[in-house]
């Protein structure tokens, strides 16, 4: 597991796969059990129920209909890759900043995560909640990231973010 100390920007089976491999870019509406799989990491997280889904290459984006929560499901090889990786959906999220220095250590479906909670974080001036996930690839190759960005006062997609990270677990 690779402990990220800083860094910016930085539950049953069954039901549809969408799958990252070989075509660059896929997207989607999830039905109840629609999971998003990255098999070169041996790991899924099911997307909630009526959100879009989109897919380029090894990254997933699960986004609700008003736009204002999104997760997002990526892997990564290395330390490098990893920072490149919170970078970018920093970037696209305008995120200013977001703290990784202190994380908690976890176990969601056996996956050995670290989790890293910034509730002060904001997205171009505005306060957003951000959790981000970094656990240790089920079939060994690197690790599985989850972002997930929250920026609704009104909290309404909490209890669907929350079990979209709960179902993280190996294919």
């Amino acid at each position: 597991m690779w402990v990220v100390a800083s860094g910016f920007g930085c539950a049953g089976n069954g039901g549809p796969l969408a799958h990252a491999g070989a075509v660059d870019q896929a997207k989607g509406t999830a039905s109840g059990g629609t999971w998003l799989s990255l098999e070169a990491r041996g790991a899924k997280l099911r997307a909630p129920e009526g959100w879009t889904w989109t897919r380029r290459g090894e990254r997933f984006r699960a986004e609700a209909a008003d736009k204002v929560a999104v997760i997002e499901l990526a892997g990564a090889d290395d330390r490098v890759q990893l920072a490149n990786l919170l970078r970018t959906i920093g970037a696209e999220h305008g995120l200013d900043q977001i703290d990784l220095k202190k994380g908690r250590s976890t176990t969601v479906h056996g996956i050995t995560s670290v989790i890293y909670e910034d509730m002060s974080a904001e997205a171009s001036r505005v306060p957003v909640d951000v959790l981000t996930l970094v656990g240790d690839a089920p079939n060994g190759h690197g690790v599985v990231v989850v972002v997930v960005i929250a920026n609704d006062a009104s909290q309404k997609h909490d209890l669907a973010l929350i079990d979209a990270a709960n179902s993280l677990q190996p294919l």
